[in-house]
């Protein structure tokens, strides 16, 4: 089973994804400093569409 045969297909947050799926948004987040201690860092691409969406 996949949550996507519960959702709806005009679901903005579906829309929202696939919209922004359609730009390529790491030639934006490519200059981010390396990290080499701590924690994982996140996925940048992921949490832009966290920002915007919200």
């Amino acid at each position: 089973m996949f949550i996507s045969d519960f959702l709806d297909i005009c679901d903005p947050v579906l829309t929202f994804d696939k919209f922004m799926e359609g730009i390529d948004l790491t030639k934006y987040l490519d200059k981010l400093p390396a990290r080499e201690t701590g924690r994982v860092r996140y996925n940048p691409v992921n949490m832009l569409k966290t920002v915007l969406f919200g």
